[in-house]
């Protein structure tokens, strides 16, 4: 709106200047039949300032709002950069916190992974003692199962049958 009465005035002034200096001896002036008449439309003065001073306080209310909403636009500016800096300090923090964790974890898995491997040592030897051991158990056991088959009173607990049995037992 201030714009356009601004645009409007400029014209005015112009028309105003160049009818300044039309004179007597002007080529480019001529006859406009009717143009004495009044018009319809002409303001007096007083409408004419009062139009234009509300045009000036409606500019300078829109000026004031404007300096009062940049403002308010640079506090949320200035209070969101502080919160993303405190965000910012909490997702580093918290980041940093699950890094110690992963390493801890790391940790752990390899102590454990390492403990495995030891225990799998230990069953791989405990595996090769027991394949050690099957054939002086098939031995034994052979033994005791053909004692077994001796007739009526040979089929005693003698000495050797007493060894057979607790050495098959203890493998």
């Amino acid at each position: 709106m201030l714009e356009l009465d601004w645009s409007d005035k400029y014209q005015a002034y112009s028309f105003d200047d160049h009818c300044g200096r039309h004179s007597n001896r002007s080529p480019d002036t001529k006859h406009h039949p009717g143009s004495a008449a009044m018009q319809d439309q002409v303001c007096n003065r007083s409408s004419w300032m009062k139009f234009s001073q509300d045009n000036l306080n409606k500019a300078l209310q829109e000026e004031q709002a404007t300096n009062s909403l940049r403002l308010l636009v640079e506090q949320v500016l200035q209070d969101t950069t502080e919160d993303l800096r405190v965000q910012c300090s909490k997702v580093d923090q918290a980041f940093s916190q699950c890094c110690v964790e992963l390493v801890q974890a790391k940790t752990q898995l390899e102590m454990k992974l390492t403990k495995i491997g030891v225990q799998e040592r230990s069953i791989l030897l405990l595996q090769k003692a027991i394949n050690n051991k099957e054939a002086p158990l098939r031995v034994a056991q052979s033994r005791l199962y053909l004692r077994s088959l001796r007739p009526n009173m040979e089929l005693c607990r003698d000495e050797p049958q007493l060894y057979l049995y607790f050495t098959s037992s203890d493998d």
